[in-house]
C-alpha cells in the first residue's frame, strides 16, 4: 500500500561549517572527502544510500555507524560529521541544516506491507487508516 514519495538529503548540525556552502547542491567529489555518521547497513535507509554511492563511484568516508536515528542526528548537531537523512527530519528539527547533492540522491517509494486478502484485526486496521492519515497529512503540508 503506498504511502508516500521521501527525498533524502545530505545533512549538517551546523550551516558554513568547514565551509560548507548550504545554500548551493554539493558535487559527489565534494561528498567523498566529507568524514559521514551513517545507519549500520541492515537498514533500508542505508541500503538506498549505499546504492546512491555505488552508482556514482563513491567512496564515502564513514567515521561512524549508528542504529537509530536519533543517534545520528545527536552525532551529526554535536560534531563536524555530516550524514544522510529524510527531509522530513531536517522539517522538524531547526538544529540540523540539509544540504542537496549533485546530482540528487533519488527519491524512494514508502509503502505499508499488507497481506491482500489477510485477515485485518480491529488494530490493524485503525493503524491502516492512521498511516493513510499522517501519510496525507505529510504530502499536504509538502505542497
Amino acid at each position: 500500500m503506498p504511502l508516500f514519495v521521501e527525498s533524502l538529503s545530505l545533512v549538517v548540525g551546523e550551516p558554513g561549517r568547514d565551509g560548507l556552502d548550504t545554500a548551493r547542491p554539493m558535487s559527489v567529489a565534494h561528498l567523498e572527502r566529507l568524514p559521514l555518521a551513517l545507519l549500520t547497513a541492515d537498514f533500508a535507509t542505508r541500503i538506498h544510500i549505499d546504492a546512491y554511492f555505488a552508482r556514482e563511484a563513491v567512496t564515502p568516508r564513514i567515521i561512524v555507524q549508528a542504529n537509530s536515528i536519533q543517534a545520528l542526528t545527536e552525532i551529526v548537531w554535536r560534531t563536524a560529521l555530516a550524514t544522510v537523512l529524510p527531509d522530513a527530519i531536517t522539517r522538524t528539527r531547526c538544529d540540523l541544516v540539509p544540504i542537496a547533492l549533485d546530482p540528487p540522491l533519488p527519491p524512494r517509494r514508502i509503502v505499508l506491507l499488507v497481506r491482500e486478502n489477510g485477515y485485518r484485526s480491529a488494530a490493524a486496521r485503525a493503524f491502516i487508516a492512521l498511516a493513510e492519515e499522517v501519510a496525507a497529512r505529510l504530502a499536504t503540508n509538502r505542497d
